[in-house]
This record gives structure tokens, C-alpha cells and sequence, in this order.
């Protein structure tokens, strides 16, 4: 064997399995991938947000789980509650502090959103523009820019560790950044249809915003 083929084989085995999938597949494969394998997901997080300026105008933290298709309930407990969850169907808005529920229709409400890159089967291609960022060792980052200027937002960024998703960062039109940090990570645990069930306690005003389709 010479030298550049010992070279080639050496530079090959030191590749981690993650590092050779990226060199088998596109990025966008590889995240489409992953979104397929990716069942149930649960997480805790911590929000931050920033305005252009990049000062802090609001930090809070919840918990957040999935299950695809369609399925989703995402969780504030500090520094206020509120639950939003989705069905299916509904997506149901529960302002704890103000004893109002929102209902609205998921189809539409979510189109093109990262709640619907995370809990929606549809082709990532679909919506998004797809690059990869940057990668180091196990970690990697992917950038997703909306396809369809009424989306709301500017640019999406996904970082995985092999094959978790760790931290998401969304930039909005107006130069405000929105980052989660993920912990407590769970890839595909067992989850039932009704955890995504919401039962309104009596006294809280419910506000319709449905339409029929």
C-alpha cells in the first residue's frame, strides 16, 4: 500500500459513523432522515430571546413533547404557565394566569413552521432551504431558511448531537432571536394519544377561533 492510499484509509477510520453518514448523504437527506426515525421526542427547555440588539428581553423554561404526526404539547412553567397543545386537530392555547383557552385549526395555523418541521411528517424540501453550517466532532449545525416569506421568520438553526436535537435558534423578520436549549433528552419514548388531551376546567373562558374546512 503507498503512502497517499495509507493516508486516505487512516483519514477514513478516524471518521466518526456520524462524520461518514454526512459524507454518504446530502444535509438535507441526513435531516430528513433523522426526522424520520424521530417518533415521540421530550425534552425540557430554557428560552431565551433577544432583540436586534441582541439584549435579553425574556427568559423562561418548560418542558416540551412530541409525537408525530401532528401531535405536540409544549409547556411554559416560569416565570408564567401556558400550555399549547395540538391534536391532531386543534391547536388549543391554555393562558393559565389569564383562565383563557384559544382554539384554533391546526392545518394553516403551523404550515412551514418549525413546530411543523418537528411534528409533521411532510418532506423538509417542502418548505425549507437546507444547508449545513458547521460541524464539530459529534455535534453539527443545520440552518433552514422558509421557502414562503408569510412563514414569520427569517432563518431556523438545528443543532444535533449524533442524533439529538439539543438547541433550536429562530431569527424572525424583525432581527429578534429566539434560542432553546434542550436537557433531559428522550428520543422515542412510549407516549399515548392521550397525553395530548386537554380537559377545560369550568370558569375558563374558551375563545373559538376555528373555521370549518
Amino acid at each position: 500500500m503507498n503512502k497517499p492510499q495509507r493516508l486516505i484509509l487512516t483519514l477514513f477510520l478516524l471518521l466518526s459513523p456520524w462524520q461518514l453518514l454526512f459524507a454518504e448523504m446530502s444535509v438535507l437527506e441526513h435531516l430528513q432522515t433523522l426526522l424520520n426515525q424521530l417518533k415521540t421526542y421530550q425534552t425540557d427547555f430554557e428560552q431565551v430571546i433577544t432583540n436586534s440588539e441582541h439584549s435579553v428581553i425574556e427568559k423562561s423554561k418548560g418542558k416540551f413533547t412530541v409525537k408525530r404526526p401532528g401531535k405536540f404539547f409544549w409547556q411554559y412553567t416560569s416565570p408564567y404557565e401556558q400550555k399549547i397543545i395540538a391534536d391532531g386537530e386543534t391547536l388549543f392555547i391554555y393562558d393559565i394566569d389569564l383562565d383563557q383557552v384559544t382554539l384554533k385549526n391546526q392545518t394553516g395555523v403551523l404550515h412551514g413552521t418549525p413546530a411543523s418541521l418537528l411534528s409533521y411528517q411532510s418532506p423538509v424540501k417542502q418548505n425549507f432551504i437546507v444547508d449545513l453550517e458547521s460541524k464539530q466532532g459529534n455535534n453539527y449545525w443545520i440552518s433552514l431558511k422558509p421557502k414562503k416569506e408569510e412563514s414569520g421568520f427569517e432563518k431556523l438553526m438545528l443543532t444535533f448531537s449524533k442524533d439529538k436535537l439539543i438547541e433550536m435558534d429562530i431569527l424572525d423578520q424583525l432581527g429578534q432571536m429566539t434560542h432553546f436549549k434542550f436537557t433531559n433528552i428522550i428520543n422515542n419514548p412510549e407516549i399515548g394519544d392521550a397525553f395530548f388531551q386537554i380537559k377545560i376546567p369550568e370558569g375558563v373562558d374558551v375563545l373559538d377561533a376555528r373555521t370549518k374546512l
